[in-house]
């Protein structure tokens, strides 16, 4: 796909975002899904109006239209987060109207995604990012990522398997499938792809490193929003979540800002 195209479609998937936001923050009775649920897309749908759009745009903006590489990795995690959350909507959510939108915007998302990763991948461009102690904070904040990721979802599963009577947080206390599903199978392996390659100093590692860091903020500071929102909603008493996503949002934004600041181009050698 041509950049330019890309654009294009980019333009029309923030009208979508921007339209299911507004529809689910302005008429979030519309989610059908129960008190517990319906407040955290609140929050979640908040977030995703008010930070991840404008990340969008202008991820595609300086990324593709300037080729700026730090702003195209934001645009590619952006629509990672896009894809993550819009698969939750799509295939876990009980059906609503919103549905119409958000089905568009997971299918979007993921297109554009898959069209431009190619190409950034395949192409003779070279990333290099120097600094041991940032690669290694990197390294560090991504691999707890993925381990509190594994323990927290590993452990309630093995808990429904041998706890008789066990019950999760949601209110009909079933293990979060879609949830668990998508971080175990898809997100901590990107992390530790990412990680291996960033500490072997390989350009895919380098810039997966920039894709992860970006998204475990985003993901982060969304889960603040919507533990905000349930904590101020009645549904959740316990502040605990608020604080654990709060410093893991605030962190992740400090080692994402130093670690894109000191990402460089290179051109190959033999070019």
């Amino acid at each position: 796909m041509k950049e330019k195209d890309a654009l294009r479609l980019t333009i029309l998937l923030a009208f979508l975002v921007f339209t299911a936001t507004l529809l689910g923050t302005a008429y979030n009775s519309l989610y059908a899904d129960g008190d517990w649920y319906r407040v955290q897309y609140f929050g979640q749908d908040l977030f995703t109006m008010l930070i991840v759009i404008p990340f969008l745009v202008i991820g595609a903006q300086q990324g593709l239209n300037n080729n700026v590489t730090a702003w195209r990795l934001i645009f590619m995690a952006a629509l990672l987060y896009l894809i993550y959350v819009y698969a939750i909507y799509v295939f876990a959510a009980e059906f609503s109207p919103l549905y119409f939108v958000q089905l568009p915007v997971f299918s979007l998302s993921l297109f554009i995604l898959l069209s431009l990763m190619g190409g950034f991948f395949i192409s003779r461009r070279k990333i290099i990012m120097p600094g041991r102690t940032l690669r290694a904070l990197a390294a560090a904040y991504l691999l707890f990522t993925a381990v509190m990721l594994s323990v927290l979802w590993l452990n309630d599963l093995l808990q429904h398997t041998f706890v008789p009577g066990h019950r999760s947080m949601s209110p009909d206390g079933k293990p979060l499938l879609i949830i668990y599903s998508l971080d175990l199978g898809v997100i901590v392996p990107l992390i530790l792809m990412a990680t291996i390659g960033l500490l072997r100093s390989n350009t895919r590692g380098i810039a997966w490193t920039g894709i992860m860091l970006t998204l475990s903020t985003l993901m982060s500071f969304a889960l603040m929003a919507m533990s905000i929102s349930a904590y101020y909603s009645g549904v959740q008493s316990d502040p605990f979540f608020i604080a654990l996503w709060t410093i893991l949002g605030m962190a992740g934004l400090v080692i994402t800002i130093l670690y894109m600041n000191r990402l460089q181009d290179a051109l190959p050698e033999n070019s």
